[in-house]
């Protein structure tokens, strides 16, 4: 790993799926250029592994002055560098460290645990202001501290961020196509509070 210099930023770098670690590896052979690929291990997983926390990105530290970005696009696992129009979006050293902070934290309480949702599928939430209500499970289908699931309020569907360990499954008989559109409280009387989508 090459050492750090004051003026060099983070960017965030989209990579080819499941192709993270090699990317990273392809990635250090360059020349001022620090790679970051965040993993986590996966608790469920024997023997232990560890997972990339987010599927399909890592973090690059370098200058703007010697950022090659086109021979970077061009190495083998690289799809792109995050940018905004065509600039490249520095991410601020805070957010790596608050990463690193919470890879941390998860690997000391034994790492992320697997889910066996699968899109589609029926879940009910367990407990919070919304605790009861039946939902539709979005995704990821990988590991991960928060999900997304399609849940209706008020008579609109919103794809809502939340706790994967606030779901439990819910069995239908039939395909698990919940008609939602019939409930309109949480259970005795107490009406649907309205929550913002994950996409507002």
């Amino acid at each position: 790993m090459h050492a750090a210099h004051p003026k060099n930023q983070w960017y965030a770098m989209q990579c080819q799926a499941s192709k993270e670690r090699m990317t990273a590896t392809v990635l250090n052979t360059l020349d001022n250029l620090i790679v970051y690929l965040p993993e986590v291990q996966q608790a469920t997983s024997e023997p232990a592994r560890s997972i990339a926390l987010f599927p399909g990105y890592l973090f690059v530290q370098t200058s703007m002055d010697t950022l090659e970005r086109g021979r970077i696009e061009t190495m083998p696992g690289v799809v792109r560098l995050i940018t905004s129009g065509d600039v490249p979006v520095p991410v601020p050293s805070s957010v790596i460290s608050a990463i690193r902070q919470y890879i941390a934290d998860i690997n000391q309480q034994g790492g992320l645990v697997a889910h066996a949702f699968r899109p589609g599928d029926a879940v009910r939430i367990t407990r919070g202001p919304l605790c009861g209500l039946e939902a539709l499970f979005q995704g990821p289908t990988t590991p991960s501290a928060r999900v997304q699931i399609l849940l209706e309020l008020m008579g609109q569907f919103s794809r809502v961020e939340i706790d994967r360990q606030l779901l439990e499954p819910v069995s239908h008989h039939t395909n698990p196509q919940p008609n939602m559109s019939q409930r309109r409280s949480r259970g005795r009387g107490r009406p649907i509070r309205t929550v913002r989508s994950a996409n507002q």
